[in-house]
């Protein structure tokens, strides 16, 4: 008995010490995307579902690692914050945890951002908070992206960058999870830029067959945070939605022409639990023939 206890304490001790290392570091993977008339590779950093969270005084590695990286543009898929269900208003330390982090984030390279589930429900239930958390993005020049496009040229190519920011019964646990009505995002964004690649920052993964429909050409998404659980060789066990074996987990997928990314995420938030599923920058390479 004595020695099986022994034995389980030192497993319990070295899962804790491997959930520490897990919770407390990220990878950069890097990922190529071909585009036709892209004469210049352009760099997309994906930072999703940071909620909050701190890597090194005031984020110093992450950053330290974006200046590695040296992106033409990073995006926010959403969840930069943590809102519980009936969220309370924003605190004064996550509001100069955010205006810190867009700050330095900018003196990198433009930042686009669109909201997340965290950011809807706070944009119901705390308006004043919203706005709020809104006007210290327009402070550091971030471009908020709500259901709308804003075209930047980058390296002579035109990119469409388009943000969904869905309604909030999309994000429910997957028995409660609301279906995306037939035409649902021709109603809420902008039609496909034409004469543009056509970026969508879309928070929820599992709409992909949808976001394809739309038209969108690439699809820069997060939520699942990697999906807490993953076996080498077998993937997903099980996602934050507490579905298993989830379909839309991490990294790429496609669908009659559009490509999906699918950033593991960088922070947690109640489930705080990492096995064998890094947080991650992910960064898309555009580049031509």
């Amino acid at each position: 008995m004595k020695k099986r206890n022994c034995f389980l304490l030192g497993v319990a001790g070295a899962y804790a010490l491997y959930q520490a290392y897990e919770l407390n570091n990220f990878v950069c993977e890097n990922h190529y995307v071909k585009v036709l008339n892209v004469n210049e590779p352009i760099r997309i950093s994906v930072l999703a579902d940071i909620h909050e969270k701190e890597y090194g005084r005031n984020n110093e590695r992450l950053i330290a690692a974006l200046k590695d990286i040296r992106p033409d543009v990073i995006a926010i898929p959403g969840d930069i914050i943590c809102t519980k269900k009936y969220p309370r208003p924003l605190s004064y330390d996550k509001l100069i945890y955010v205006k810190k982090l867009m700050h330095q984030l900018g003196l990198i390279a433009p930042v686009l951002f669109s909201p997340g589930n965290h950011e809807r429900r706070l944009n119901i239930y705390q308006k004043p908070s919203y706005d709020m958390l809104k006007e210290i993005f327009a402070e550091e020049g971030i471009t908020v992206l709500e259901n709308e496009t804003k075209i930047h040229e980058i390296k002579g190519t035109r990119i469409a960058f388009t943000g969904a920011d869905i309604c909030l019964g999309a994000y429910k646990k997957a028995w409660k999870r609301q279906k995306m009505p037939k035409g649902y995002l021709n109603r809420i964004l902008p039609r496909p830029t034409e004469d543009a690649y056509n970026i969508l920052l879309a928070h929820a993964p599992g709409f992909f067959d949808q976001y394809s429909e739309w038209g969108a050409d690439l699809v820069l998404s997060g939520h699942n945070h990697g999906c807490l659980v993953r076996l080498p060789k077998v993937g997903a066990i099980v996602g934050p939605d507490l579905s298993l074996f989830p379909k839309y987990d991490s990294g790429y997928f496609e669908k009659d022409g559009s490509k999906m990314f699918i950033s593991r995420g960088l922070g947690t938030h109640t489930f705080n639990i990492r096995v064998f599923d890094s947080a991650e920058i992910l960064t898309v390479n555009l580049h031509g023939e």
